[in-house]
């Protein structure tokens, strides 16, 4: 047997099997098979015995030797967690809407409780030890695939699928041929235990979810779809690596759609994870008081969340360089009220690219500091930020005197709606005013937000002001080439005097343009870098590609510079890239001088 250890469960499970054997459930090699009425087999999956009572199925299925798992078509019931604990297994249904595996409401006596938390559907690599205790060892290629696992009704149940401390060799991940976990084409459904989750994994190396459908989580509480987490009690060592989420379903939950949390304790304050990849997911139907879709919070450091289409908010916070591109967060019901379409907060170098966000939340995007922390080097560009009832774009520092926002250029240019083929002037628009603050404001920028660049944004229709602030610390303010039609106002700033550095310039406003420019950005002290982009306007998929940054005129010299590269991580220096499939990517490179002025360039690569 592959999959359990421990004598005392395996002599309650060899007692089942004998039970099952002697009923005629089994083959000659302890595999139950489907009969094809005449006593012979019509294949090598194991059939569905029948017995509600969920022993005997589960018994089944751990009886296999083989590295291959095969469930036939129909209901398997299980009052247990199924273990798989040896490298190289492999369970595999039917197809999701043909082989279910259904948790029953009386779960078992017997088994040992792995975790602290309820018990899973599927367990990946806790070995129960004998009835009262349990050993985590890593596995390698396990996979998951073509079943539902269902849990309507099972309190024992808190997860569909499982696993911790997984893949890892000594202190290294180090992706292989094949994941260490691969999770796909399944179905989880209707899990009720309080903060449920679909699958949930820490302390985890070189991981594939995808193609999965994750539906009906605690959908009145704190459900959770598909969520990655690291704890480490020895002293906050706990890291996952390399875990890739791509075009999964996840629908009806009361919490979170796809998480990536790490806790803030003591004894876990170390736990990091880093390269994750959250692509091409579906998340619907979170519940509006959560209103997050996706989040990675706390040291959930470089990351990327691309071409997801969600109804609720993503959130970034405390993890450095993440590159946010292509989402669209859009909700056309009359009902939606969400908080933040794309929050990033307490980071370092994060990149917005080519985001939609069009779902009645109250700020559009927002870029925030508090608790005393710093935000800095955040370039947003090309983002539609639509119909916010308080503020298209939201710039926040908590006014405690040790929070800051630095160094934030934002761009409009042309975009694309969700199902159009017509492009728009990007930017922020239609913020209605029907929150707290009472008028709806295109940029809204709080408290200790420094060296700001707003540049090519159209800005229109807002109940309140185009570009407003409040705050004596907020200084350093560039507003540049800017369309601003359809505000009550053009620009207004509610508490204090405008800040000491201003520059306003070649902005297209309705009715007139104010003129704040003053200070050190004024016009003689304005010297921005002129960059350009040397990379080639062509490639290859798979082919090593150099960028760099070149001169185009003589502005000052460049202190920072952040490029978006259109896939993976924000780079925050030249080098090469390789694109992994083919199409037309956009590159965009910011640069910051020593005095925090702004200059960019971007460049298009069509690759085939």
């Amino acid at each position: 047997m592959r999959t359990f250890n421990g004598n005392a469960t395996r002599r309650y499970v060899a007692v089942l099997a004998a039970a099952a054997l002697a009923a005629g459930l089994l083959g000659g090699n302890g595999t139950a098979w489907a009969d094809g009425g005449d006593g012979e087999p019509v294949g090598d999956c194991i059939a569905p015995s029948g017995d509600t009572s969920g022993t005997v199925d589960r018994a089944n299925i751990h009886s296999v030797e083989d590295a291959t798992i095969r469930l036939c078509p129909g209901v398997f019931y299980i009052n247990d967690s199924i273990h798989l604990t040896e490298s190289g297994t492999t369970l595999v249904g039917a197809g999701r809407d043909e082989t279910v595996i259904r948790a029953t409401p009386l779960g078992s006596l017997f088994g040992a409780i792995c975790g602290l938390e309820g018990e899973p559907m599927i367990d990946i690599n806790d070995r129960p030890n004998g009835l009262d205790a349990c050993e985590t060892g890593p596995v390698d290629d396990v996979t998951v695939a073509d079943l539902s696992l269902q849990a309507p009704g099972a309190e024992w149940v808190q997860f569909g699928i499982r696993s911790w401390n997984n893949g890892w060799e000594s202190d290294r991940c180090t992706p292989g041929e094949r994941p260490t976990i691969h999770v796909h084409d399944t179905e989880i459904r209707g899990l009720t235990r309080e903060w449920s989750h679909g699958i949930r994994m820490g302390n985890i190396c070189d991981v594939l979810i995808e193609r999965n459908r994750v539906r009906d989580i605690d959908p009145d509480r704190s459900g959770e779809g598909i969520g990655i987490t690291t704890f480490d009690a020895a002293g906050g060592t706990g890291r996952s690596e390399q875990v890739r989420i791509h075009d999964n379903q996840v629908t009806g939950v009361g919490g979170r759609g796809i998480v990536c949390a790490n806790g803030t304790g003591p004894l876990d304050a170390g736990g990091q994870a880093r390269q994750l990849s959250i692509r091409g997911n579906t998340v619907t139907g979170v519940d509006e008081d959560q209103s997050l879709a996706v989040e990675l919070f706390n040291q959930c450091h470089d990351a990327v969340i691309e071409d997801n289409r969600l109804d609720n908010g993503i959130s970034v916070v405390l993890s450095d360089s993440v590159g946010i591109r292509r989402n669209q967060v859009v909700d056309s019901s009359p009902e939606a009220d969400g908080f933040i379409g794309i929050e990033a907060g307490n980071g370092r170098n994060l990149v917005l690219a080519d985001n939609v966000v069009d779902s009645g939340v109250h700020y559009g995007g927002a870029v925030l500091a508090w608790n005393g922390h710093r935000t800095s080097h955040v370039t947003a560009v090309r983002n539609d930020f639509r119909d916010a009832a308080e503020t298209g774009l939201w710039l926040m520092a908590d006014n405690d005197g040790q929070s800051s926002i630095e160094y934030v250029y934002a761009r409009g240019g042309k975009c694309r709606p969700p199902g159009s083929e017509d492009t728009v002037h990007c930017g922020v628009s239609g913020t209605e005013g029907t929150g707290t603050r009472g008028d709806g404001h295109g940029v809204l920028l709080w408290h200790d937000t420094r060296y700001v660049t707003l540049e090519d944004l159209a800005v229109t229709g807002n109940a309140g002001s185009g570009v407003s602030g409040a705050g004596l610390q907020a200084d350093y303010l560039a507003v540049l080439g800017n369309s601003f039609t359809d505000n009550r106002e053009t620009a207004s700033w509610s508490v204090g005097d405008w800040p000491a550095n201003v520059r306003w310039s070649d902005n297209d406003c309705e009715g007139g343009c104010p003129d704040p420019t003053s200070g050190e950005w004024a016009t003689d002290s304005w010297n921005p870098p002129e960059v350009s982009i040397t990379m080639p306007t062509t490639a290859a998929v798979g082919e090593p590609v150099g960028y760099r940054t070149g001169s185009s005129g003589d502005g000052a010299a460049v202190v920072d510079e952040q490029w978006d590269l259109g896939i993976g991580l924000p780079r925050e220096e030249a080098g090469t890239v390789t694109y992994d499939e083919s199409g037309t990517y956009r590159v965009s490179l910011t640069t910051w001088n020593a005095e925090g002025q702004a200059g960019t360039a971007e460049h298009v690569i069509t690759v085939s």
